[in-house]
């Protein structure tokens, strides 16, 4: 039913390619789109499965099968194989090369004192990073940020506040939070414009990863909503509090369901589920004060999720494309 393409048929004339590769396996309309023209073309293809979430929840309805695909961990090479019925030996185990830089010295780390003074943060004190949601999913988020504020002024006001924003998240909805003391509201990288189109979105260069790196590194504790930094914090050895949207209740089946992409941190207890800012309040000292906590369970999800940490995901990537062309 899809019609032909004039500009992916003059492509496949100019260029001959032996190889259609895409970000994910159809999850985006346009990917969805190179698939299916390649198939009808005769050309295999190769999906690199960028993100952790494409291959259960909803997204996973919208995926069109390619021939090859790359996978983190060999629980996603189980969801691939058991759930969309890809053959297994084109379901290939390479790693997520987007946290290879996790593990490289190119993405050097600064000392803890001139990271946090540089944000306006004090050394001396606990950091709480906050990871946001995003501009789409509304602003329940900030009814969290405000209870750890007041709690902060309350009982424990030694306390540093990290809120790194999601990507498409905009500055301005945390008007209210940029000039309180000990408190940092920042973007997750950097505002480009996306070629002729007007649209402004974020990116992230060599810096704002070394940012990330460091904030994972120096922070004391997580707080986010089922987001993919809750891996990176297991990775660096941090506690994890998810939060409940409480107006959205059929997103918590992201945390419940046995089919859910996220269901394994909350089942082997690498990360605790508040489903009100009061609950949160009771968890977050707790965590605090005893750091080691849950950290077991935390090791076991990173090493299930994230089993490859020399950061060469990227180089296994380019041999198994080798071997398929």
């Amino acid at each position: 039913m899809l019609a032909r393409s004039p500009v992916f048929d003059e492509y496949v004339r100019r260029y001959e390619p032996s190889l259609v590769i895409t970000a994910t396996p159809g999850i985006q309309a346009y990917d969805a789109e190179a698939i299916i023209l390649s198939r009808q073309a005769g050309i295999p293809t190769l999906a690199t499965n960028f993100s952790w979430d494409n291959l259960m929840g909803f997204k996973a309805t919208r995926i069109r099968k390619p021939d090859y695909l790359f996978v983190w961990n060999e629980f996603s090479r189980e969801a691939a194989v058991n759930l969309h019925r890809f053959p297994l030996k084109r379901v290939l185990v390479t790693g997520s090369a987007r946290f290879d830089r996790y593990f490289t010295p190119k993405t050097s780390l600064t000392s803890r004192e001139r990271f946090l003074r540089a944000k306006g943060l004090n050394p001396a004190w606990p950091t709480i990073l906050f990871a946001t949601v995003g501009s789409k999913a509304g602003s329940f988020e900030k009814d969290y940020i405000q209870a750890i504020i007041t709690w902060r002024k309350r009982d424990l006001p030694e306390i540093n506040l990290l809120i790194r924003l999601h990507p498409f998240d905009k500055i301005e909805r945390y008007a209210e939070f940029l000039n309180l003391p000990r408190v940092r509201v920042e973007p997750a990288g950097k505002q480009v414009k996306v070629g002729d189109t007007g649209r402004i979105q974020t990116e992230m260069d060599d810096e704002d990863f070394a940012n990330l790196k460091a904030t994972l590194m120096y922070t004391d504790l997580n707080i986010n909503y089922k987001s993919t930094i809750s891996l990176e914090s297991c990775l660096f050895g941090k506690p994890v509090i998810n939060f409940i949207d409480p107006t959205r209740p059929f997103q918590n089946k992201y945390y419940y369901e046995e089919e859910s992409y996220y269901r394994p941190l909350v089942k082997e207890g690498a990360v605790s589920v508040v489903a009100s800012p009061n609950e949160l309040l009771e968890a977050m000292p707790m965590y605090l004060k005893h750091p080691e906590l849950d950290r077991e369970n935390r090791e076991r999800v990173a090493k299930l999720y994230i089993p490859y940490r020399d950061g060469n995901s990227y180089k296994r990537a380019v041999d198994f494309i080798e071997r398929i062309i």
